[in-house]
């Protein structure tokens, strides 16, 4: 089964997903607790598909060992440069890509020597965008 997580656009937070219901366009994910609401604290959480992002697992992961999703944004140290890029799908190619600093590229050809590290994603990190789209 492929993994993914969500980001709920109402609450601005990623989640690992419980599980995905096609047919009613659904999912659900676990909260432990938003923003200090006590309210919204330990519950399974429904949202439809127009409420969040679903951000599929690449199944690979960073030079930490951290598993990257579509939509991380990825920096790459090289030499004293930081070179800045996000992950996407590409319907085109049917593979994962890397978008920025390097034009665009499949993830998977940099994955075999990886000095990528995960520092942020497109929802929660958008000032980060500038650095990929300079």
């Amino acid at each position: 089964m492929r993994k993914c997580r969500i980001y709920d656009k109402q609450f601005k937070i990623i989640r690992d997903v419980k599980y995905i219901d096609y047919r009613n366009k659904e999912v659900m994910y676990y909260t432990d607790e938003i923003e200090g609401n006590e309210k919204w604290s330990n519950l399974d959480i429904v949202r439809g598909f127009d409420e969040v992002n679903i951000m599929w697992s690449t199944g690979l992961k960073d030079k930490n060992g951290v598993e990257i999703y579509e939509g991380d944004i990825l920096v790459d140290y090289n030499g004293y440069e930081a070179q800045y890029n996000k992950v996407k799908w590409s319907d085109k190619y049917c593979t994962w890509m890397i978008e920025g600093d390097f034009d665009i590229e499949f993830l998977r050809d940099f994955a075999r020597h990886c000095s990528f590290e995960v520092i942020g994603n497109i929802y929660e990190n958008s000032e980060l965008l500038d650095e990929v789209e300079e």
